[in-house]
């Protein structure tokens, strides 16, 4: 998880001033298709041109927005020039910018300058440096401003690299995680704002930063969850439908995106309150929530009389675990989940199950896919077969599966078109002679299978056309 970029904050306070507004402004469209993310990507992370005047190793800035990369040098309160070597000396209120860019994407063409920066100071990357608001000295690799009507993101051009990687990463998350995209699945944005808040989309962009889910492959498949487990956005709390395991009460209900139930539950909360401080009064009503879990879950028996018979521990939560996650953490409870949970498994040989090691499943997701995006696929392949089997996986993990772990790698890396198949609403499989269980197998799809195909197939499309 990052710590640097976002605060333990619960989803319905403020969030700091840096993050605020910071993924509301560094977003792209209104329109302008100028403002496509590659060609910001790209204007981010080239070699920046050389300067023909100006102060001999003066410390200058470029701004993601700027239409051209032109540099705008960065001055003291007194008006000299500030060079890379003297910025820890000066805090994030001593200096300005000496001009303003030629050009802005966002805002007509008319760079806004200081005008509209953010607290009309300088940012940090990592603000946990103790000064105090103001009084904390600059740094050339993690110093930025956030332009509040630019949508930029300004940094110093010889360095910057942590504000760089930052940008880049926002570019990704801004380019998938949008109203586009959440309409495409189908979802009813009013009542999921409704449910979840005016700014869901913002804060689930914040805790998937924070959660390092920045990979493209691995925040579709997310996005591409949250549909079938919260109902389209739609539900805080998990339904009673009728299970085939007759597991289902009051008491282990879901919460949030991703409908996360009994042990998950208390891991969650229980991480939660180790980023806390025993001063904080978070971590006073964590604490009176999780003294109200059972010393030892119940066991029962699911599947009578079926060849999957067994024997489980019921996930009987403190009914009000649910609703506090429900209140509190609905969001961050599913990034927490994909991005921070060791929920896989990864084996380096899993024909054998040897050299496991567990992982998110956000980890697992971007190893499989770069394995994946090697093999010479048309994109309708790479979609539907190839990393359409991994992403059955990732259900799984989420909704529970009857196939052992390395079944599951194997399935997830398979490029063998008829390898495994959906067949009559069942995943199906032939084990070749000489390995264990040999023979033809058949089980069940994740619940509500057909939604989330639906859904990875919108998001897919996204990325592979």
């Amino acid at each position: 998880m990052r710590g640097t970029l976002l605060l333990s904050c619960i989803q319905n306070t403020n969030l700091s001033s840096i993050i605020k507004n910071a993924n509301k402004r560094i977003k792209f469209g209104n329109g302008d298709e100028e403002a496509k993310t590659e060609k910001i990507k790209k204007g981010i992370t080239q070699e920046e041109p050389k300067l023909d005047e100006g102060p001999v190793n003066g410390a200058v800035v470029c701004c993601t927005s700027a239409e051209t990369q032109d540099k705008v040098y960065i001055l003291d309160n007194k008006g000299n020039a500030v060079t890379l070597n003297n910025l820890s000396k000066l805090s994030r209120t001593d200096i300005t910018m000496s001009g303003e860019f030629t050009r802005c994407r966002f805002n007509n063409k008319i760079c806004p300058k200081n005008k509209k920066i953010e607290g009309n100071e300088w940012q940090d990357y990592d603000e946990f440096n103790g000064m105090g608001k103001g009084k904390e000295g600059l740094n050339k690799d993690s110093s930025y401003m956030v332009c509040l009507t630019g949508y930029g993101v300004i940094y110093f051009v010889d360095s910057g690299q942590k504000i760089k990687g930052f940008s880049a990463e926002l570019a990704t998350l801004n380019q998938y995680v949008n109203e586009e995209a959440f309409s495409g699945m189908g979802w009813n944005l009013s009542i999921f704002y409704n449910t979840y808040g005016n700014d869901a989309i913002e804060v689930l962009k914040n805790q998937m930063y924070k959660y390092g889910i920045t990979d493209t492959i691995s925040i579709c498949m997310f996005l591409a969850t949250l549909g079938a487990e919260s109902g389209d956005g739609e539900k805080l709390l998990e339904g009673l439908p009728l299970a085939p395991d007759a597991t289902y009460t009051e008491r282990t209900r879901g919460a949030g995106l991703i409908q996360i139930t009994g042990k998950d539950q208390k891991a969650f909360l229980e991480y939660i309150q180790s980023t806390l401080s025993n001063a904080d009064p978070m971590y006073t009503q964590i604490q009176n929530v999780l003294n109200g879990y059972p010393l030892q879950w119940p066991k029962v028996t699911i599947y009578k009389g079926t060849p999957n018979e067994k024997t489980i521990e019921i996930c009987d939560n403190n009914k009000n675990v649910t609703e506090f996650i429900a209140q509190y953490y609905p969001i961050e409870s599913a990034a927490w989940y994909w991005g921070e949970y060791g929920k896989t498994t990864y084996y380096t040989d899993p024909l054998n199950a040897t050299g496991g090691k567990t992982m998110t499943l956000n980890e697992y997701v971007t190893q499989i896919s770069e394995k994946q995006a090697n093999f010479n696929a048309t994109s309708i392949n790479v979609r539907e077969d190839y990393m359409g089997k991994l992403f059955v996986v990732t259900q799984y993990y989420v909704n529970g599966s009857p196939w052992a772990l390395e079944r599951l790698q194997r399935m997830a890396e398979s490029t063998n078109d008829s390898e495994y198949e959906i067949k009559n609403n069942q995943m199906t499989f032939t084990v070749p002679a000489g390995e264990p269980k040999a023979g033809f197998h058949s089980g069940r799809l994740p619940n509500g299978w057909e939604k989330r195909k639906a859904d990875w197939e919108s998001m897919g499309f996204m990325i592979f056309g």
